[in-house]
């Protein structure tokens, strides 16, 4: 403690606290200036890359809403997203019971099924979420079917209500 106070009382200590508070200046400076143009562009690309996906999705949309079939290869590349998702969860945990009983026989064995369990959690995760995306451009295909199917004032059936999870009023008893 000594030896900082002996330093902080010398006169070439503070020019040099002065000379690099100058420099964080400049520098702080110069980041001002660049991080709005960074920011533009990144929204631009956000912006057209949301554009895109809008696109692909009214374009997966009318293609599933073309005919039933494509309806049914639809839901069945549904339940197919929901399996793969199930097994890699399956296999994290798999993966994790043998990290578990091999910890104290093979450690390096131990960290390996350790780090393929997360690596199986993190598919598992990316599976429902691309199950979801896709449930919801099948029930949007579902719906757009329905009404072309029914003309212009569709007139829902109990079978709607299943699909959109509305109970009718006969079964709320």
């Amino acid at each position: 403690m000594d030896s900082f106070i002996k330093l902080a009382a010398t006169t070439e200590w503070w020019i040099s606290v002065v000379v690099v508070g100058i420099l964080i200046n400049f520098a702080s400076g110069a980041i001002q200036a660049l991080c709005p143009k960074a920011f533009s562009a990144l929204g631009k690309k956000w912006q057209t890359r949301t554009a895109e996906k809008a696109k692909i999705r009214i374009g997966e949309i009318a293609q599933i809403s073309a005919s039933s079939q494509e309806i049914y290869f639809a839901l069945l590349r549904l339940g197919a997203l929901k399996s793969n998702a199930l097994l890699d969860y399956l296999q994290s945990l798999v993966f994790l019971g043998f990290a578990f009983f091999s910890k104290d026989l093979f450690p390096s064995i131990h960290f390996t099924a350790l780090f393929l369990a997360v690596l199986c959690l993190i598919q598992g995760i990316k599976d429902i979420i691309t199950h979801g995306q896709y449930s919801l451009i099948v029930f949007e295909a579902q719906l757009l079917y329905r009404q072309r199917t029914r003309g212009a004032n569709p007139r829902p059936t109990p079978g709607d209500a299943q699909v959109m999870g509305i109970r009718s009023q006969s079964n709320r008893d």
